[in-house]
């Protein structure tokens, strides 16, 4: 979140007129935030990597057909 400075400047006056615990409480809700934060970019991470493994899988098999494909179109002039 980008904040101008004048939004700045409100945010700081209205702390002031507030009592110590609601300050607390602000500070509190902040931390948990941070917290949820960091959890979904672990699990976004996380996903990332998996999908590049699944996608290494798959290539793998697609090489594995098509050489499958290219000795089967080998052995049939045998054949003959």
């Amino acid at each position: 979140m980008l904040l101008t400075d004048a939004t700045l400047l409100i945010l700081l006056q209205q702390q002031q007129w507030q009592t110590p615990q609601q300050q607390q409480q602000q500070q509190k809700q902040h931390q948990q935030q941070q917290q949820h934060q960091k959890q979904q970019q672990q699990q976004q991470h996380q996903q990332q990597q998996q999908q590049q493994h699944q996608q290494q899988q798959q290539q793998q098999q697609q090489q594995q057909q098509q050489q499958k494909a290219e000795e089967g179109a080998l052995t049939i002039p045998h054949l003959n």
